[in-house]
């Protein structure tokens, strides 16, 4: 939000078209179905939890949502940072300021 952009859900309840749960997300905007979600070490050194982050993702993406993951090696600032991707998302599924 310092960045300019609304308020997220926090924790949201993810579904898919047909009321199927998918998921909580970090940092949800569900009318634009842009998710934001940080990934700790643990969805990396996990195989278990990096082969359900994997097909968690592919839910997403199959449910219509953007779904931006960063981890601890992202930028903080620049074109890549968290906050630039999200806002690029939004825009492109119709979110003014």
């Amino acid at each position: 939000m310092r960045n300019g952009l609304p308020e997220p859900e926090l924790q949201s309840k993810i579904l898919d078209d047909h009321g199927r749960f998918i998921g909580y997300g970090d940092l949800a905007y569900p009318e634009f179905k842009v998710l934001v979600e940080y990934d700790g070490q643990q969805h990396r050194t996990d195989a278990v939890q990096y082969h359900e982050d994997g097909i968690r993702h592919d839910e997403l993406l199959a449910a219509g949502w953007k779904h931006i993951r960063v981890d601890k090696e992202s930028p903080r600032f620049g074109q890549l940072s968290a906050p630039v991707r999200a806002r690029q998302a939004l825009h492109a599924r119709g979110w003014r300021p």
